[in-house]
């Protein structure tokens, strides 16, 4: 996502630019924290971002979201209701039972916020009095026995916990307790995974440079002890990764001392964690979160930048590489990440798998796969154009020239509709 070219633009092209002054909306500018990307169905997406300048945005693509544009093609970008946050703060999203969205968001004074989104209506922010934590931070959040159960770092830097009904949107007053005395870093976020055996695992990174685990079942509130996974050790506070690919199986995924991507699983009846083994291939950024998903039963689709060239890589279970993944990571088309920045995924049905992440140009990119062997097709910007029916993948094919063209036309449009805007005299 380099912006330099060497090709020209046709005068003419830069005219018909200039024409659409008068009706476009500029898009949000700058680089964004972490997005939320919700599923509310298996033709549904819905993209929360939080820009540089600590406004929120809305994206949607699917039957139902939009009437004005096609299914397989995001809408254009929507506002937020007005909360005070953080450039760039991170976002979490959780889908409740009817279809409807929560997102969560740590605000400027430390309360943490949600919204609720049915469509089309956008709810208000609400706090969700109780519990202060560092402003922009992740949290975690998991629908649960029919609630949102939420985790986030409290006083004295140690893990705190509350639920929220998915039905009472008035209710501002929580009770929070602590999940016993482990202490993390106040930037630490936290991962929640279900096992689909009635069970919730959470995960943290210590202060002593330990990962750790605890969980609980639905018929109690009393958490298990804290467990290491492994005599796993990565830099204080550093995100641990962690998905369940069938019933009672758990695969975490974290970047260690060396600053190589490490996993670790637990499988049904084992009473203790099995690996670290190593996925060699590149260096990542220190504590980065990595994305991981399971797109079907047995099925593992994990993603990272490179910390040095910033390329994005992809990995997979199962494959024909020692211990069973792809081997050496795979670079996913051409795709590039802005410093520190992680690749959020869904899978809005089975078998699917879309990609997020703010490229290195500052906007939100997008990729999608619909196997796993076939590799992901992309990356297209939000709201520009259609996510085709049928692609074929060049992962790791080196195609730069028509993507430097596509970013240095976007920074053009992008620069023109700034201007008209300040001619225009709009506030």
């Amino acid at each position: 996502m380099t912006l330099f070219t060497t090709r020209l633009i046709h005068t003419t092209a830069v005219i018909g630019i200039l024409l659409i002054c008068a009706s476009a909306v500029s898009p949000p500018q700058g680089s964004f924290g972490r997005p939320a990307v919700i599923s509310a169905s298996p033709s549904e997406l819905d993209l929360f971002v939080i820009a540089e300048d600590g406004k929120g945005y809305l994206s949607s693509m699917g039957s139902g979201r939009s009437s004005s544009i096609p299914d397989d093609q995001f809408s254009e970008w929507r506002a937020l209701p007005t909360l005070a946050m953080p450039s760039r703060a991170n976002l979490t999203g959780v889908v409740d039972g009817a279809g409807n969205d929560h997102v969560f968001v740590v605000a400027s004074n430390g309360t943490i916020h949600t919204l609720s989104y049915q469509h089309p209506n956008i709810g208000g922010w609400r706090a969700i009095e109780g519990l202060e934590t560092r402003p922009g931070s992740t949290i975690a959040a998991i629908l649960f026995e029919g609630r949102i159960d939420i985790f986030a770092i409290g006083p004295s830097n140690r893990l705190y916990t509350t639920s929220l009904p998915t039905t009472n949107t008035s209710l501002t007053s929580f009770d929070w307790s602590r999940v016993g005395e482990i202490q993390t870093p106040n930037i630490a976020p936290t991962a929640a995974a279900l096992t689909g055996d009635g069970r919730l695992h959470i995960f943290v990174t210590g202060v002593d440079r330990s990962t750790y685990t605890a969980s609980r079942t639905e018929s109690s509130e009393v958490w298990s002890d804290w467990e290491v996974i492994a005599e796993g050790l990565a830099v204080p506070g550093a995100a641990i990764s962690a998905v369940s690919r069938s019933v009672g199986q758990l695969d975490v995924f974290a970047v260690g001392l060396d600053n190589m991507v490490w996993t670790a699983a637990k499988h049904p009846g084992d009473t203790s964690w099995r690996g670290w083994w190593q996925m060699p291939g590149f260096n990542a950024v220190p504590g980065i979160e990595i994305g991981a998903i399971s797109r079907e039963t047995d099925i593992l689709d994990v993603f990272c930048p490179d910390a040095d060239d910033l390329k994005i890589y992809r990995n997979w279970w199962p494959g024909t590489g020692q211990d069973g993944w792809f081997g050496d990571w795979k670079h996913a088309n051409t795709g590039l990440a802005a410093t520190g920045t992680s690749i959020v995924l869904v899978s809005k049905a089975p078998g699917t798998v879309d990609a997020f992440v703010t490229g290195f140009d500052g906007v939100v990119w997008q990729a999608t796969s619909t196997s796993v062997e076939d590799g992901f097709c992309g990356w297209w910007v939000i709201g520009t154009q259609p996510v085709p029916q049928t692609c074929d993948s060049t992962e790791g094919v080196h195609q730069r020239g028509l993507r430097r063209d596509r970013i240095l036309l976007r920074k053009i449009l992008g620069r023109i509709r700034v201007r008209c805007h300040e001619s225009s005299g709009a506030g």
